[in-house]
């Protein structure tokens, strides 16, 4: 089983537009049960929140698959 979490904060300013000057913070969990030497199958979870977007959250499941010789 592999578990993973990252955390992000970032800040931007445009000097030529600058009502659109705002913060991000962003959240992301995630889990996966590795079936084979470097193959995966997993499921994140994504919650973004930003001045400009608003509330955003996403959801990924994905299937990797690593082929030797």
């Amino acid at each position: 089983w592999v578990f993973n979490g990252r955390v992000g904060i970032w800040h931007w300013e445009d000097k030529l537009r600058p009502d659109r000057a705002t913060s991000s913070y962003g959240v992301v969990l995630g889990g996966a049960y590795r079936f084979f030497h470097g193959s995966q199958a997993g499921l994140e979870w994504e919650n973004d929140i930003n001045g400009i977007v608003g509330w955003r959250t996403r959801v990924l499941a994905y299937l990797r698959f690593t082929v030797t010789k």
